[in-house]
This record gives structure tokens, C-alpha cells and sequence, in this order.
């Protein structure tokens, strides 16, 4: 009978301890993006807004859709997460090389880097930066800037996060038609003091049936 009641309660102590969860979210802006001959798109920044997330950032990919333009490498661009952590997706990048609306994700863990002064063709590359740093006009935060999507891990996933793009010299253009994706893996540990429920539990169960079985 004691035996069946701590049985009982653990199951209890167990249905109020949530599991870790890891999971993939997406959030997508669809407007698009349009690039001038010289300085910054519109708009500047585009933003998609993340709510309702629990648990930390572990991993982040961003995807540019429909991108054109007639001189790639005229284009600087800018990820901002809601804090204030911010990566280069690339910069200086293709040479002169027109691109058609190709899709660009961006992922620390790609096998490759986007080419330096040749074609730029759709797929999936590790953010990549040529020459010197840029810097990005207000409202952009200022750098030095991240070169590894990895920056934002750990992070608090909710709210805006900002795509900043810009072109640094005259005579070509382009856009971003299709806008942008954000892709969030996320973890949600429980909090330290559900698992001392947890452990709490566990170790009255074993003495009181220590317990019981001395007596």
C-alpha cells in the first residue's frame, strides 16, 4: 500500500517536469528588397519579427530569395538579432558577375564560402566577407561585426531581427524580390528549479522506501 502511494506521488512530481525541447522555427519577410545604384535599400533595415519562443537560439540560417543584381560585388549585408548581435552575410563578394534571382542561405556549417570574384549560383554558403570591414549606416549598429552566425547562439530568439543591405558604389542595382527567411533552431531547458523538483522527488521516494523495508 505505501509502496503503490509513492508510486503515486512520483508520478506526479514527474507530470509537472517539462521535457528539454529542441525544435526548428521559421519566420519569413516576403516583401522585397530593392537595391539602389548607391546606398541603402528600401527598406532599411527589413525586419521580421519573432514572438512566442521559448528557450535559447542553438543555431541560425538565413535564406535571400529572388536576389539580383548587376554588379554583385557593390552589395554589404547586414544581420541584427534582437539584441544587438550582428553577423555579415557577405560583403564584397562575386565581383562583377551579374546574378538572376538566385536564393542564398547562409550557414556556419555549409562546405563552402560565396566566391570571391566569380559566379555567385544558387545554394547554401558560410557567411563570407572580402577586404575590409564596412560600415554600415545608422540605423545599422556599428561595428566591429560578427563573421559566424554562431554569435547569436544562446540568445533570447524573440523580437526584431534586421536585414540591413547595402550597395557601396554607383551605376549598378538590383533586389531582393522574394525577401527573406529566418530559420531558428531553438532548445528549451526546464529552469534549474524544476529539476530540483524533479531530483527532490526521486529522493524521497528511495528513502522512504529504504525506509519501509528496514522497518
Amino acid at each position: 500500500m505505501h509502496t503503490k502511494f509513492l508510486l503515486c506521488v512520483l508520478l506526479v512530481v514527474f507530470a509537472f517536469v517539462p521535457a528539454a525541447w529542441s525544435g526548428v522555427v521559421t519566420f519569413t519577410n516576403s516583401g522585397s528588397i530593392s537595391i539602389p545604384d548607391s546606398g541603402i535599400a528600401s527598406p532599411y533595415p527589413s525586419t521580421i519579427t519573432v514572438s512566442g519562443v521559448t528557450g535559447t537560439v542553438q543555431q541560425v540560417t538565413v535564406s535571400l530569395l529572388g536576389m539580383s543584381h548587376t554588379y554583385p560585388v557593390d552589395l554589404d549585408i547586414l544581420l541584427v538579432g534582437p539584441t544587438g548581435a550582428s553577423v555579415i552575410l557577405m560583403n564584397d563578394i562575386g565581383g562583377g558577375y551579374d546574378i538572376n534571382s538566385v536564393n542564398l542561405t547562409f550557414d556556419d556549417a555549409a562546405a563552402n564560402s560565396l566566391p570571391i570574384g566569380s559566379q555567385i549560383t544558387t545554394g547554401t554558403y558560410k557567411p563570407t566577407s572580402n577586404g575590409a570591414a564596412y560600415s554600415f549606416p545608422s540605423p545599422a549598429p556599428s561595428g566591429p561585426y560578427g563573421s559566424l552566425l554562431a554569435a547569436f547562439a544562446g540568445l533570447d530568439p524573440n523580437g526584431d531581427w534586421k536585414l540591413f543591405v547595402v550597395d557601396d558604389f554607383v551605376q549598378d542595382s538590383g533586389s531582393i524580390s522574394g525577401g527573406w527567411q529566418l530559420n531558428l533552431t531553438v532548445e528549451d531547458i526546464p529552469e534549474p528549479a524544476t529539476s530540483m523538483l524533479l531530483g527532490g522527488g526521486l529522493a524521497l521516494f528511495f528513502i522512504a522506501r529504504r525506509k519501509m523495508r528496514l522497518g
